[in-house]
């Protein structure tokens, strides 16, 4: 089957490409399908294990992959080089001992864990293995997010701001301790 992939930059403050986040999508017309009022970014993982050349994709960036619960627990990732590709798992409000299992052995076999849309008040235990965390700038206050970002990084947790669509947004980011970006408006 033919496929479409899309590639979304996450940036750092000097506007430099850090990775990619790779879009998966069916193929066999020039547009992109109807996801029955999902986002697109929620479409099932692709199966990646003959996705071989990442270089080529992401001109040597790291790639950044969506893994959905069915995702993880499938194995569907365990083909991909843990040295390029970070896998970001959607953020669970109680992750069960599944979960939480296929991500230690991802993290144990050398992958990178990203959790995206991460809330900004609670608990989670998937975010001591995390080594990234993205936040929606557009979901929380900034105090949340600062103290979230104040709690995680001096762990070593990597932040990166999700939604930054205009200048002020993404000045406003860096000022605040995220240390990458992604936003439409890098595209």
């Amino acid at each position: 089957m033919q496929r479409f992939i899309a590639r979304h930059p996450i940036l750092d403050r000097f506007e430099r490409v850090y990775g990619y986040e790779l879009l998966f999508r069916p193929g066999g017309s020039e547009f992109w399908p109807s996801m029955g009022g999902c986002a697109p970014t929620e479409d099932r993982l692709a199966r990646t294990p003959d996705l071989t050349d990442f270089e080529e994709i992401t001109e040597g960036a790291r790639a950044f992959i969506k893994c959905p619960r069915e995702a993880l627990l499938a194995g569907d990732v365990a083909g991909l080089p843990p040295d390029r590709v970070v896998i970001e798992v959607p953020s669970l409000p109680e992750p069960d001992e599944k979960v939480i299992k296929a991500c230690r052995e991802l993290k144990e076999a050398g992958f990178t864990l990203a959790l995206e849309n991460f809330p900004t008040t609670g608990e989670n235990p998937l975010a001591e293995m995390a080594q990234i965390i993205k936040l929606d700038v557009t979901a929380s206050a900034d105090r949340a997010q600062w103290l979230l970002i104040k709690k995680y990084r001096p762990k070593g947790t990597i932040f990166i701001a999700d939604k930054v669509e205009t200048r002020p947004q993404f000045q406003f980011a860096a000022q605040q301790g995220y240390t990458y970006m992604q936003g439409h408006s890098f595209l």
